[in-house]
């Protein structure tokens, strides 16, 4: 992986361990400091990986969330 695939992995690593801790909540319903870490992190995603990686990269990246997560990888 090149570093802007790592650390996009990490960004949607820790955006998904965000939204399990908070299934079932909009942005709004969360804790001011939670809100702003998710709404920053969906921010890096969008800026630093959406709009710059091909989407065969995204998809890889967002296939191996849950795997990573689950496994501490």
């Amino acid at each position: 992986m090149t570093p802007q695939e790592i650390k996009c992995q990490y960004l949607a690593n820790e955006g998904y361990k965000m939204h399990l801790l908070y299934p079932e909540s909009e942005p709004d319903d969360l804790p001011e400091s939670d809100r702003d870490r998710l709404l920053k992190l969906d921010e890096q995603w969008m800026n630093e990986c959406v709009s710059v990686l091909p989407a065969e990269k995204i998809f890889s990246i967002v296939n191996n969330v849950d795997r990573d997560v689950k496994y501490g990888e």
